[in-house]
């Protein structure tokens, strides 16, 4: 009887441990820890899934060979239908991977760049934890992304969700002198 009042009491202090936000940071740093394991694996033992990789950096190339009308530049799956920064972003991923041939070193930047996400979300998490009434355990780690779109087929959804993201996160971290734009020095401060 001993025992099983131990182990209920280890259970009752693993679930104040859950619930507490003030320990979210530190599950955080287990969670991006697993996820970078998780991405790994994935990476280099799931088959890539081919969609539109090739006809991203075919509308990449048009681009970078000087073509600048949009109306012009095509892939196989048909014309150009991201806007300027997509061509621009995809265009680093053109040269990096060696024109589009090594799709794995274009999955690990993508898998970089979730787990850079990961954190900003989390990091927005822990600053909103003070005011939540949620358990850590009940958050969900990334919602807009996942594996299957950032790492197997490197779609450019992720690139307008990272900014959001960072933004809000300045916004939430009482950063929105970083946010103003303005060319008045008043604008922040008034």
């Amino acid at each position: 009887m001993e025992n099983f009042q131990f182990g209920a009491l280890r259970l009752r202090r693993c679930v104040r441990v859950l619930q507490d936000p003030r320990w979210f940071p530190a599950w955080s740093v287990v969670l991006v820890a697993a996820e970078a394991v998780l991405v790994s694996a994935i990476i280099f033992l799931v088959p890539y899934t081919e969609i539109d990789w090739v006809a991203y950096m075919q509308e990449v190339e048009g681009f970078l060979n000087g073509t600048w009308d949009y109306t012009q530049l095509r892939g196989d799956t048909g014309p150009l239908v991201y806007p300027a920064g997509f061509v621009y972003v995809y265009s680093a991923l053109y040269h990096l991977t060696e024109k589009g041939s090594e799709v794995w070193l274009a999955q690990c930047v993508f898998g970089v760049l979730y787990l850079c996400n990961l954190s900003v979300v989390l990091a927005i998490y822990c600053k909103v934890a003070k005011v939540s009434a949620s358990p850590s355990y009940s958050i969900p780690p990334s919602p807009c992304l996942s594996h299957s779109d950032c790492l197997q087929s490197c779609f450019f959804s992720w690139a307008a969700q990272r900014t959001v993201c960072i933004l809000y996160l300045f916004f939430v971290s009482s950063m929105t002198q970083w946010l103003c734009f303005s060319s008045t020095r008043q604008c922040c401060y008034s």
